[in-house]
């Protein structure tokens, strides 16, 4: 036997013994004399992998996989790999290879699911569950992805057959049963069933629940609400909506009833808020303020302040020293952005707690508690540039505000913001409770006081699985 050829089998050997350590030093001998051996260097890989060296395995199996590409199995180890260390986007081709060379892994299609369903692509992600659940047995994990996914994409009904294929399995899962229960609501609504008696059931089920952190029925009113209307089912929306407020009476839920109630073909139109009301947006923010910058960034692709300052880039001066203000400014995510401009930074916002976290950032001069026009009115000429991320969908009459920014901006001062876009003229509620503004309206009220320097469109966020439109608008004082 060739002395590589032994080497080899030795390092296998000592790899199912794991000895793992033993086994890296034995295979990079074995390919150091046989370099050309694919499956040897996958050996390697492996063995380095299973030290705590996948950087290393990484770029073994790819020469590997340089050398014979026909290597099914090697892919999904690579995919697999680059998934641990993070690198979605080799993983996902990685992936895609395997299936190339072999449609019907289970694993790979799997792989391809989890990758997809992390980029919040879920229509692509259930596909690719879907199609290795067709090849495989499906385990009570693969169902709970399977009734998430159809969750995310707005297919409620189906999503409760999975969970409770699920529950089946594993009835005292915690994750599984609180699904349930939110799908039983979502259901209940959509086809006009008691929600009392879904709302009996919950307090049923939770009467011996394993997990003290379970939602109670305030909290899946509201998920529920926000899902129905996010996918558009604005009837079930409004019933959730109304059973809310007569449950938990609350601002928010008040607002959030009207919002939905207007987009109602059966309501007769009531002419909508000229602004979101202080209470439901101080009520609404303070309650979201310890998780805001996780749900919105991480879960929904939030980068409107990346992309506002990118559009100010070419704008501002080099070497600009500005008295900046950032309007709305929640829990300081324009902070970081804006202090290299900044002579002075100040915040102001409605809510307490999205200020708390701003201040811990230690990047604001100053931080303030106010309503945002009322602050601008009374602090004339005082701001070279003001920045709004997302604050302009709690208005839907801009010529208040748009006179209040142009008496707090000195001449020749910079404004940029973001807007959700309409595709009707004028501005419009949303059943979200947010505004969405048509670019020529935007335009018609800020022309008398500014120069337009630049109108982009863009996507705000990701909202039940699809995109929302918007634009990002940079004007200058006059």
């Amino acid at each position: 036997m060739a002395p590589a050829q032994a080497l080899g089998r030795l390092g296998v050997r000592l790899c199912i013994q794991a000895r793992h350590a033993d086994a890296v030093a034995v295979l990079q001998a074995a390919a150091g004399l046989t370099p050309g051996d694919p499956a040897l260097l996958n050996n390697f890989a492996v063995a380095l992998d299973r030290c705590g060296r996948s950087a290393e395995a990484v770029e073994v199996v790819g020469q590997s996989l340089a050398l014979e590409q026909a290597q099914p199995d090697s892919w999904l180890f690579l995919a697999n790999m680059k998934g641990a260390l993070g690198d979605s986007t080799g993983a996902l081709a990685a992936y895609e290879a395997a299936i190339a060379l072999q449609p019907e892994s289970p694993l790979a299609w799997q792989g391809a699911a989890l990758i997809h369903q992390q980029r919040r692509n879920f229509t692509r992600a259930l596909e690719c569950l879907i199609t290795s659940l067709r090849q495989c047995h499906p385990t009570p994990p693969l169902l709970a992805i399977l009734g998430q996914l159809f969750y995310e994409t707005g297919q409620f009904e189906k999503s409760r057959v999975a969970y409770a294929a699920a529950l089946e399995s594993e009835p005292r899962n915690p994750v599984y049963r609180r699904m349930q229960r939110e799908i039983r609501l979502l259901c209940a609504a959509l086809l006009n069933q008691s929600l009392d008696e879904a709302l009996d059931a919950l307090r049923i089920d939770c009467a011996d629940c394993p997990d003290p952190g379970d939602k109670d029925a305030a909290e899946l009113l509201k998920i529920t609400f926000s899902l129905l209307a996010a996918h558009g089912k604005t009837a079930a929306a409004r019933c959730v909506a109304q059973k809310r407020l007569t449950l938990f009476p609350t601002a928010t839920a008040a607002y959030l009833l009207q919002a939905v109630s207007g987009q109602c073909a059966d309501t007769p139109n009531e002419p909508a808020p000229a602004r979101s009301p202080d209470a439901y947006l101080v009520e609404s923010f303070n309650a979201f303020a310890d998780r805001f910058d996780q749900h919105l960034v991480a879960t929904l692709g939030y980068d409107i302040p990346e992309k506002l300052v990118a559009a100010l880039a070419g704008i501002v001066t080099n070497g600009a020293r500005l008295d900046v203000l950032d309007a709305g400014c929640g829990t300081g995510l324009c902070g970081p952005h804006l202090r290299p401009w900044a002579r002075s930074l100040t915040g102001v916002d409605l809510a307490p707690r999205m200020l708390d976290h701003a201040a811990g950032r230690g990047l604001y001069d100053r931080l303030i508690c106010r309503e945002l026009t009322a602050f601008l009115n009374d602090s004339p000429l005082h701001f070279d540039l003001v920045v709004a991320a997302d604050v302009f969908i709690y208005f839907g009459d801009l010529v208040p505000l748009a006179a209040a920014l142009a008496a707090t901006l000195r001449p020749g001062g910079l404004l940029a913001f973001s807007t959700e876009r309409s595709a009707a003229p004028g501005q419009r509620l949303q059943t979200s409770g947010r505004f969405a503004h048509h670019p020529d309206y935007v335009h018609s009220i800020f022309a008398p006081a500014f120069v337009p320097r630049l109108c982009h469109e863009t996507t705000i966020r990701q909202e039940a699985a699809r995109p929302v439109a918007g634009n990002l608008y940079v004007f200058q004082r006059r």
